[in-house]
């Protein structure tokens, strides 16, 4: 088998998509919502259309099914830059109960989290002005594909075969499958309480190519939620979120082989 066939997403990396959030007790005010849109001038330059959304309601009935129809209260407020094609290449959602950040253009993390600070800055005070934050979670999404034959991808050269998060059964499967899990573990950051990880692996064909797509989930409770009045709530948050992207490539190490983690510089 040749790795040089096994093609990560970017080539210099794996990374798909990174996600960076943050949830909040309770839900944001319409006012509130109204405040970060206000943001959009200040966001042009990297994050130039705006759209606020309105929250729908969901009707269910024996006769019409499942309905949807748009009510008065805002649902939330959507940031984002596009590709010349009209695909998403950054997003930032802020929504009643939570803010996601979406890269899709990532590079490496450095860059990716001093960006998502810089709207986090602008975008946190003006939601603990209505409600603390209680949660921080971290998302990445792997993709890479084979360019040859499916039949002649041999996985134990791509995962470790000692994984704890890969049933050992699969090694010996030819076709498609996925292996989907969950767990809690104490906090590791002093601010944080206990965290669930998931770790979700997927072996698909697409488009007649056999893609391998893991990701790697982490939310962490905090122990006491970030105020106004918490100390250096911004620096919590940025390092909290270190802490998260330094665990998740440890995770990522222990279902890569060697040879496929020197491949994509993870270490």
């Amino acid at each position: 088998m040749n790795l040089d066939l096994l093609q990560p997403f970017a080539r210099t990396h794996a990374v798909q998509s990174v996600a960076l959030v943050a949830e909040w007790q309770g839900e944001l005010s319409d006012q509130t919502l109204l405040r970060v849109h206000s943001l959009h001038k200040q966001f042009e330059a990297s994050l130039p259309q705006v759209d606020l959304q309105r929250a729908m309601q969901i009707h269910v009935s024996p006769k019409e099914g499942m309905t949807t129809h748009p009510t008065t209260s805002l649902g939330g407020v959507v940031f984002q830059s596009v590709s010349p094609l009209g695909a998403v290449v950054r997003q930032l959602n802020v929504s009643r109960t939570n803010c996601t950040l979406i890269i899709n253009d990532y590079t490496r993390w450095i860059p990716s989290l001093e960006f998502a600070m810089g709207l986090f800055n602008a975008v946190i005070p003006i939601v603990l002005a209505d409600k603390p934050i209680a949660a921080i979670g971290l998302q990445y999404t792997d993709m890479f594909t084979w360019k040859d034959d499916p039949s002649l991808l041999d996985l134990r050269r791509v995962l470790k075969t000692s994984s704890p998060y890969i049933p050992s059964g699969v090694f010996d499967l030819s076709g498609p499958w996925h292996s989907h899990h969950g767990y809690i573990v104490p906090g590791r950051h002093e601010a944080e309480q206990q965290r669930l990880e998931n770790v979700n692996i997927n072996v698909a064909d697409v488009a007649d190519e056999r893609t391998l797509q893991i990701t790697t989930v982490h939310r962490s409770t905090l122990k006491k939620p970030l105020r106004l009045s918490t100390e250096n709530y911004l620096h919590v948050i940025e390092s909290l979120q270190d802490q998260l992207h330094s665990d998740s490539k440890a995770t990522l190490c222990d279902v890569l082989s060697e040879e496929v983690a020197q491949k994509i510089q993870l270490k």
